[in-house]
């Protein structure tokens, strides 16, 4: 299997470190910089996924009729929650505040971490998320803490799965920021997401 790529960046609040997932065809830095805009001093630790799709690096992956492939998805989706806990572990920090920065890609996995009660963070900040798989596991999200965007220019994400993801994960406590623009993060989600980081740090 590939190597992993991580990057790691110190901070003086280690009780809300950061973790980075980024969209596709990222790496493990692409997200460092909405960290520092939205948690300053937080320590960040940067995973990059481990498979490649027509060169583009990639969480999990398609499979050949075009859809998302669901084994890819289960496989690497246990590999990055163990990533996870083993840097958090390792560098002495604490899952308890922790929060997950996830574009695209990135967020998707998290969110089925979350629907499989695989994830042990509890924040979220997910810019342009979809539902990637119907009918998830009967898990309790009323502990989990999550800002999320929509842009309704999306042509990636619908109106239609992005609504049914917030049923999915009804239970949970969700910000949602909807704005007129595409697949790309703008500074109006930007501020919206800082406005949510703000309150999570009080």
């Amino acid at each position: 299997m590939a190597e992993t790529f991580v990057y790691y960046k110190e901070g003086s609040n280690k009780d809300i470190p950061v973790v980075l997932l980024h969209g596709t065809g990222g790496t493990e830095s692409d997200l460092t910089t909405i960290a520092d805009f939205l948690f300053t001093d937080s320590p960040q630790i940067g995973i990059r996924g481990r498979l490649l799709e027509n060169g583009y690096t990639r969480y999990f992956t398609h499979d050949e009729n075009g859809g998302f492939d669901l084994k890819s998805l289960d496989v690497e989706t246990n590999w990055l929650m163990d990533e996870i806990a083993s840097q958090i572990t390792s560098r002495n920090l604490k899952t308890e505040r922790a929060v997950i920065i996830g574009y695209s890609n990135g967020a998707n996995i998290a969110i089925n971490a979350w629907l499989k009660g695989r994830n042990p963070i509890k924040n979220g900040v997910l810019f342009h998320p979809m539902l990637i798989e119907e009918n998830p596991m009967d898990v309790s999200l009323s502990n989990l803490n999550l800002w999320m965007s929509f842009g309704t220019q999306d042509s990636f994400v619908s109106s239609d799965n992005f609504d049914r993801l917030l049923v999915e994960l009804s239970g949970a406590k969700i910000k949602v920021f909807r704005n007129e623009q595409p697949h790309a993060i703008s500074e109006a989600e930007l501020l919206s997401a800082q406005s949510w980081a703000i309150d999570l740090l009080k």
